[in-house]
């Protein structure tokens, strides 16, 4: 339908919320503006507007009207990958697995540039040079070139331009001096420290399920273990080295009990009376139950002093005497506690699970859920600290399985595939002579066992080269096996029933487990002297008050406070009008019939714009959901609401509600604004134009080892209202989490040096929707774990720095750096959870509760925020890490805009669980996945050369439909491009 109205916040600077116009963009509701302006988002390439140059947009609040400046100079890119460099305190690093960085090449403390792989990056920033390569590029972005009459012109009728410029400018970068002291510790980044502690909010105590952990004092020593003939089996390590300690604990171990890590290291607590040793240990099977002689096996272990682990710098760490975690020192007492876990139960990963923890529950088609603990040691401010939650594991009862024609030999195997002859036509040979035998025959003659189902298949496990063929009924399958591929529908439902706790019963189970571990008993940990309290942790707590909420003037309802996280739609309309009759069709014809209804539509409209498909699909629809999609907006460029019709017929006010809330921001609606960010009172956002990315990548299913992983980053497209995020996607390596396409470089055949990528087509289209560049960035990165820290701030801080320098030389606004983990086993309990004025009505903490001591970082700027209501089980509050921060955020800043922005969430009338931006993000990896259809055949991919929406040879661009699949070494196949309207609207929500 074309849109005859959308609803919009009253008091936007660029005047939205008229009726009157059938265009979108921040020109809405000015009659005098002859250009329709779209705030448009643009998948990675070379951006193809007007780039910089002045358009006729809106000014801000209190501003005088007009076209906005144009900025100033060329943009610059650093040919050869030069790093931004700058004065200050060093803050470069190299990346890693581990929260402590390893020392790259490259990475002195000098002030002169860097050719290091990875970025040097310092607090104060040095500007960027200019490169004639980048200004032939805004040339061809649409200005008509330095020497032509219109750009100077441009630039003498905006006589201010310069000045303005020069104000905007970061203040100079201290240099630092040559005789500065060397960094006290081994790594040469340093978060940023806790700028205080937040004072906002009411006060009060939860509960956490962190246990202290008293810090032992004793002297730890690392071995260095080497086991020959080398296996891959932890199981079969951990057997030889307990067959070793029960033989020489008394004597050659100075009657030591070692912790093991089941692979090369070894701990004990005090040193063992060698330095190096040799030890022969000799392994028997179990009883076979046929009365063969059981099989000895011979192992050679070779124990070699490593070091020492120092918990003294540990105890400088929690007391915040020491930046550095001393992660050995941490390493050796998780191996303690985990040693007898993981003996008695089944370990995966850092949880255990196992059938006597719980009833198991079945899940359907051979899947059950095993019961389990996560268990993990963690630095926090009260100390060490035992972090003990409840998880479910799906176990599998299928791909090992175990004879049962042996007696008690239960030999195990692993299945590779079916045979595809029955069994009765399979043969094997027996001799170097070509004489075989059949399957049936050997099992009747070697075993006894006659095979009664000869018309089956028979299990093929071993190799390919020498298989081994096991007859169905001899095989019982192994249970509790680990299963990670997708679950359907059905075991999801059963999952989620098996999974979701009140907190009350999850708050008791978790200290049932504590119980039952009794670590006060646990051998391992009296060894090295570890003491765990029994109780959950208290914590100080803060509940923020939820923000006041805008709606439109048209409706009953103008102001808005959300009660316990929630609100309604009552007295706020929103008015869609239909152009075209309702339309059915069966869902193989549904490429055809979209592509006739489009075409049925623009005759009718004549030029103008459909604005939104409605399409009820079927309950269980399969792929159809996924088509309809990739076909609306990368073919016929169309915005889509889907509905199921279940929902349909019911005709929930609420489901109707919620709908209407996400056609209105499909359509370039705004549902709702913060008041604080109207009247300008929200610390620092309100004051200089700020632009708010969120940023994500969703990584493909277990199971499927070469489907690309989706990138998606969006960015908030209005200031001061920050409401309207654009998205930009993008297919990048199997399993890859560092955004590739934030900036990039290449060569244009026509234009040469090229630079493009997100963050710049990001900035630009902010530029374009409000008329000013951006002087603030806050960047939420969403899906990194604490391992990948370094890494992912060294390589995204520099795209961003390398994206602004390239629009401009000096243009580096400061940016605060924030990861947002979901993924992590804290959770937070009512103190008392009889008392209903601190719990929401399902049992959890309210909306608001924020946690930022105890058992958060010892040093640095992290808290817990639980910023929505729980609907069932217990809430998971979100943890906000600081990374880096420029703009120097206070805790109550941070914390308060963070949970304020979280009421912002245009997809429902509730308070959300995470940051809308990274919530946004994704939504738009997901939807993007739908973009790539089944690869026919394994055969190859498109190479990088080909052209995508960036122009030809963009590296990474979108421009052809995608695959599914990437083989080994090959290069990602790029996504197919969105269409230019639908980039402009929050097509994913």
């Amino acid at each position: 339908m074309p849109r005859r109205r959308k609803t919009e916040a009253p008091g936007s600077s660029s005047g939205e919320g008229s009726d009157s116009q059938s265009h979108r963009g921040p020109q809405e509701g000015r009659s005098a503006a002859p250009t329709v302006e779209r705030p448009i988002s643009h998948q990675p390439g070379s951006y193809q507007g007007r780039g910089w140059a002045p358009q006729p947009v809106y000014a801000p609040r209190g501003a005088p009207r007009g076209p906005a400046p144009p900025y100033s100079g060329q943009p610059s890119h650093q040919p050869g990958g030069a790093h931004p460099q700058s004065g200050g305190r060093r803050r470069g690093g190299g990346g890693g697995g581990q929260r402590g960085p390893p020392q790259s090449p490259g990475m002195s403390g000098s002030v002169g540039r860097s050719t290091s792989v990875n970025p040097d990056l310092r607090q104060a920033v040095q500007q960027y040079g200019t490169s004639s390569s980048t200004a032939q590029f805004m040339q061809a972005a649409g200005s008509h070139g330095p020497g032509s009459s219109s750009a100077a012109s441009r630039l003498s009728e905006e006589p201010p331009l310069r000045e303005e410029l020069q104000q905007l400018t970061l203040s100079p970068p201290e240099v630092p001096s040559e005789q500065a002291p060397p960094p006290s510790s081994s790594k040469a980044m340093r978060f940023p420290l806790r700028p205080g502690k937040g004072q906002t909010g009411i006060q009060c105590i939860v509960k956490a399920n962190h246990f202290f952990a008293e810090l032992p004092d004793k002297d730890l020593h690392q071995y260095d273990v080497s086991i020959t003939p080398e296996v891959t089996s932890r199981g079969v390590n951990r057997a030889v080295m307990e067959q070793l300690v029960k033989l020489h604990r008394e004597s050659h171990l100075g009657r030591r009990l070692p912790a093991y890590d089941g692979r090369k290291s070894l701990y004990t607590a005090g040193p063992l009376p060698f330095t190096s040793r040799e030890f022969v240990i000799n392994l028997i099977d179990e009883e076979d139950g046929m009365g063969a002689p059981r099989r000895e096996r011979q192992f050679k272990v070779v124990i070699k002093f490593a070091a020492r682990a120092d918990l003294h710098h540990l105890g400088l760490f929690l007391a915040g005497k020491q930046a550095d975690a001393p992660q050995e020192a941490l390493q050796v007492l998780d191996i303690v506690l985990r040693e007898l876990p993981t003996n008695r139960y089944s370990p995966v990963g850092r949880s255990f699970y196992s059938p006597d923890l719980g009833r198991r529950q079945p899940l359907g088609e051979g899947l059950e859920s095993w019961r389990g603990f996560y268990q993990s040691i963690r630095p926090t401010q009260m100390g060490l600290s035992l972090n003990i939650g409840m998880c479910i594991k799906k176990a599998l009862r299928g791909v090992k399985v175990e004879v049962t024609h042996r007696g008690n030999m239960r030999r195990k195997y692993r299945i590779s595939g079916l045979t595809s002859q029955p069994t009765r036509e399979l043969t094997f040979p027996v001799d170097d002579r070509g004489t075989t035998k059949s399957v049936v025959q050997y099992f009747q003659e070697t075993y006894g066992f006659t095979i009664q189902h000869t018309n089956w298949p028979c299990l093929q496990v071993g190799n390919q080269q020498r298989p081994n063929y096991l007859p169905m009924e001899v095989c019982k399958i192994v249970e509790g096996q680990r299963y990670s591929k997708r679950l359907n529908e059905r075991q999801i439902t059963a999952l989620l029933k098996v999974t979701c706790q009140r907190p009350q019963d999850r708050e008791l189970d978790i200290l049932r487990t504590v119980s039952h571990n009794a670590y006060h008993d646990d051998p391992y940990a009296k060894e090295f002297g570890i003491k765990i309290d029994a109780k959950l942790a208290s914590v100080e707590a803060r509940i923020l008050p939820a923000p006041w909420l805008k709606y439109h003037d048209t409706g009953r309802e103008k102001n808005c406070l959300p009660h316990v996280g929630q609100w309604n739609m009552m007295n706020k309309t929103f008015n869609p009008d239909p152009i075209l009759p309702v339309y059915s069709t069966r869902p193989d014809q549904v490429e055809k019939a979209l592509k006739s209804r489009y075409q049925e539509a623009a005759n009718i409209l004549r030029g103008r714009e459909l604005d939104l498909l409605i399409v009820i699909l079927p309950d269980n629809n399969g792929s159809l959901y996924g088509d309809l999609k990739r076909i609306c907006e990368t073919d016929l460029g169309l915005v889509s609401q889907c509905c199921l019709t279940k929902h349909v017929f019911k005709m929930s006010k609420q489901y109707l509600a919620n709908v209407a809330l996400k056609i209105n921001v499909k359509v370039g609606g705004r549902n709702t604004v913060l008041v604080d960010a109207l009247s300008r009172r929200i610390p620092l956002v309100s004051d200089r134009p700020t632009i708010i990315f969120g940023a994500d990548v969703t990584h493909p299913h277990p199971g499927e080892d070469s489907s690309p992983s989706i990138a998606a980053v969006v960015a908030s497209q209005d200031w001061p209202e920050i409401t309207k995020y654009a998205g930009l996607v993008c297919a990048q390596a199997h399993r890859q989490e560092l955004i590739q396409d934030l900036f990039k470089v290449w060569n244009d055949p026509q234009r040469g040096t090229v630079t493009g990528g997100m963050i710049k087509e990001l900035l630009i289209s902010f530029r374009r929707a409000t008329g000013q560049k951006p002087q603030q960035i806050i960047f939420y990165r969403d899906g990194v774990s604490e391992g990948q820290f370094y890494q992912v701030l060294l390589h995204e801080l520099d795209a961003i720095r390398k994206a602004c320098a390239s629009l401009e030389p000096n243009y580096q606004p400061p940016v605060t750096f924030v990861v947002v983990q979901k993924r992590h086993h804290t959770r937070l309990f009512a103190n008392n959870h009889n008392d209903t004025r601190s719990t929401d009505r399902s049992g959890n903490i309210l909306p608001g509760t924020v946690v930022d001591s105890k058992i958060c970082h010892p040093t640095e700027f992290d808290f817990y925020l639980c910023s929505h209501a729980g609907i069932q089980g217990t809430s998971r509050p979100a943890h906000y890490h600081v990374l880096w921060d420029e703009n120097k955020f206070t805790a109550d800043g941070l914390q308060t805009l963070t949970n304020n922005l979280c009421y912002t969430y245009a997809r429902c009338t509730r308070s959300v669980s995470i940051v809308p931006p990274a919530y946004y993000a994704h939504l738009a990896a997901f939807r993007a996945r739908f973009y790539m259809e089944p690869e026919t055949s394994d055969s190859g991919s498109l190479s990088s050369g080909m052209p995508g929406r960036g122009g030809a040879g963009a590296p990474g661009g979108t421009g052809s439909r995608g695959s599914t699949r990437v083989p080994a070494g090959s290069t990602v196949r790029p996504l197919p491009a969105l269409k230019e309207n639908v980039k402009r609207v929050m097509f994913y929500c």
